[in-house]
């Protein structure tokens, strides 16, 4: 999903750089999906059910709660014996594209060093961001 939420970006990282980012894309994506589903009211998940397409696959769900349902998607592909998310949409919204959108305007203003040093300060250390 790091990649995907850098696009045209990923190319101007250095395999360190990338590395760096990966790890803290990570962290950033945990903590903003985590915030988001903190959110539901009591939430129940449910599997709906999931498409396979070129050894990639696309897995529908509902986050149920009292008063309403949201759909969430999982793109998925597998990476070895496990499977890596390769994107996340709920009701329509792509989590990864919202990231990239943040992501550009950011490079395109600062450098991937400043970008790297911004994240750091926030998601590094296992600090919590806090």
């Amino acid at each position: 999903m790091g990649r995907a939420a850098l696009g045209k970006h990923w190319s101007s990282f250095t395999p360190q750089q990338q590395k760096e980012f990966l790890v803290l894309f990570r962290r950033l994506f945990q903590r903003t999906y985590v915030q988001e589903l903190l959110l539901f009211d009591k939430p129940r998940f449910a599997y709906v059910g999931e498409t396979r397409l070129d050894g990639e696959a696309i897995v529908n769900t509902k986050i149920i709660t009292p008063r309403d349902e949201f759909s969430v998607v999982y793109q998925l592909r597998p990476e070895g014996e496990l499977w890596q998310v390769t994107g996340i949409t709920v009701e329509d919204v792509s989590l990864t594209a919202n990231l990239g959108s943040q992501l550009n305007d950011l490079l395109s203003r600062d450098s991937v060093e400043d970008v790297l040093n911004l994240m750091q300060r926030k998601y590094g250390s296992n600090n919590g961001g806090a």
